[in-house]
């Protein structure tokens, strides 16, 4: 049987799409993000993927120019993400979720997601 795919107008709603069931399936409820923060992560996927420094004046200078974020929210949302666990502060910098690094591979066209699934008795 040939694989169907659920089809996206863009790699922002395709990203938003695989954050949406990697939290329902491997993420505690409270560190699921909010629209706002699920944008600023998207963003952040994207900017990571170009090999651009999440740190850099350049990406403050991105979100401070971005229509859907208010001035001064580029450290308000980074540190929702880092309380969250989306993304983590290194000496290096800022690291995004490994599942979302796309730094060396970048951003995929497709992807087939296997997620078993299983109902255990008396847990």
């Amino acid at each position: 049987m040939a694989s169907k795919y659920i089809e996206f107008n863009s790699k922002k709603d395709f990203i938003g799409k695989l954050i949406n069931i990697f939290s329902s399936t491997y993420v505690d409820r409270d560190k699921w993000l909010t629209t706002q923060e699920e944008l600023f992560f998207i963003e952040c996927i994207i900017l990571n993927a170009k090999g651009e420094d999440l740190l850099s004046s350049s990406t403050v200078d991105h979100f401070e120019n971005h229509p859907a974020f208010p001035t001064k929210s580029t450290y308000i949302y980074r540190n929702k993400l880092k309380k969250k666990k989306w993304i983590i502060q290194t000496k290096e910098g800022i690291k995004i979720h490994p599942d979302f690094d796309f730094r060396k591979s970048g951003i995929p066209e497709s992807i087939i997601l296997n997620i078993p699934l299983k109902v255990v008795k008396n847990k």
